[in-house]
Formats: C-alpha cells, structure tokens, sequence
C-alpha cells in the first residue's frame, strides 16, 4: 500500500487557518508547496508565531500519538498546497505495516527532536533575557 493513497491533496490560499490552537486533532499534514505560520494564543487576542513551516515539512503530527486538543494554529501565509491525512485511517496503515511504521516514527520523532531543541533555545534566551532585565532593574 502506498502512503499517498492514505492523503488528500489539497490547494490553500494563502491566509487561510488550517486548524486552531483547541481544535480537535483529526489529520496531520504535510506541506507541499507554499508556507504555514505556527502559532499560539497569549491572550487578549495577541498571538505569537512560533516557526514557519515550508516545503517538506510536517505539522500537526501530534495527533498520530495522542488525541488531545490542537496546542498550537496553523494557519497559511503563502497560496500553499498540502497532503492531508486523516489519523485514524493512517494509525491503520502503520498498525498493519510494521516496517512501514518504524520508518515513519523515525523520521517523526526525529521532527520532534528538531522542534524540542529550538524551543529549549528559544526558552533558554527568554529565560537569560528576563534575568538580566531583572538584574538591571
């Protein structure tokens, strides 16, 4: 079985939400041309981006492993094409291909190990920088 006959394709404009932070996390997706904006609510209707994602890059990959809420919206900010793939049909395809698994949780977990080691950094300097402000107040 071919791991595209589990997608769909779709063409986004650009400024389009793909899904928002709360959200149910039904699909994950992977772009294929254009870009997505990550990011998350901090209250009275601010949001800060998190990272953009381009060509190649998957998102919203945490519902293969938990069925919890969206954490974060995505939203398009380039016209942009996507595979989407529903999660509950994909978590078939990998319970009946083992092989076929292994190699797609490697290179998620990989993604994962990616994205923790830039938000360690990013919360790293915030943290350095709230503590020199500190000091110099």
């Amino acid at each position: 079985e071919q791991v595209l006959d589990y997608s769909e394709l779709h063409e986004i404009p650009a400024d389009e939400e793909i899904f928002r932070e709360g959200g149910p996390s039904q699909r994950f997706f992977i772009v294929t041309k254009g870009e997505i904006a990550i990011y998350k609510s901090v209250g009275g209707g601010q949001k800060r981006n998190l990272t953009n994602l381009g060509a190649g890059t998957i998102f919203g990959e945490l519902a293969l492993f938990d069925d919890g809420p969206r954490s974060a919206t995505a939203c398009t900010t380039l016209p942009t094409n996507l595979m989407a793939f529903d999660v509950k049909k994909f978590r078939t395809l990998l319970e009946n291909n083992p092989v076929l698994a292994a190699k797609f949780q490697k290179q998620i977990i990989r993604t994962l190990c990616q994205r923790l080691r830039k938000t360690n950094e990013k919360l790293n300097h915030a943290v350095v920088w709230g503590f020199t402000a500190q000091i110099a107040s």
